[in-house]
């Protein structure tokens, strides 16, 4: 019994040390059990790496990376939201993949998010899409995987982003440094 106390008091504590606290209380920070279930069903269910190269995926990287970074800020605004939603509605392939219809219908569901807590829920989604397309495209150049281990499941806690300082869009100032880079 002492032992598995020690093993899960040790663990917790790597834990807090990774990320230098443990969450703040009073966080906007997404729930785990108020993932879209449609677009969340759709992503666990779709193959990994199945995304062809598409143009006009750039526009839509760009405008994830630029929503990261207001997250990051602890800053949503629809308006700006829908810029991604737009970018991915852009995205012009005749039949989509369905990785396509899929960011599309992730893609609306952040931008129609009613609040910051929404808006990270439903960037689980766009990011868990965007980083196969990456990881399937080396479309990596100037990018970093990031994932923070203090999200819960079902929520995977990674994401994309530009630079080499951790800016957590999950946690936003709470924890803003708070995650561990796998490239």
């Amino acid at each position: 019994m002492q032992r598995y106390t020690f093993v899960s008091l040790s663990l917790l504590g790597f834990l807090v040390t990774a990320c230098g606290a443990a969450p703040p209380a009073a966080t906007s920070a997404p729930a785990a059990s108020a993932v879209p279930t449609e677009v969340a069903a759709s992503v666990a269910a779709r193959p990994k790496a199945s995304a062809p190269a598409i143009a006009g995926m750039d526009a839509v990287l760009s405008a994830y990376l630029d929503e990261a970074d207001r997250l990051a800020a602890d800053t949503y605004e629809a308006t700006a939201a829908t810029k991604l939603k737009a970018a991915a509605d852009a995205v012009a392939v005749d039949p989509p993949p369905a990785f396509i219809t899929d960011l599309r219908m992730a893609a609306s569901v952040y931008a129609a998010a009613a609040d910051i807590a929404s808006a990270r829920r439903a960037f689980d989604a766009v990011s868990t899409i965007l980083i196969e397309y990456a990881e399937a495209h080396e479309t990596a150049a100037g990018l970093h995987l990031v994932h923070c281990p203090m999200v819960q499941a079902p929520l995977g806690g990674s994401w994309l982003q530009r630079g080499d300082t951790v800016r957590n869009p999950w946690y936003g100032s709470g924890m803003l440094t708070c995650g561990v880079k796998k490239w």
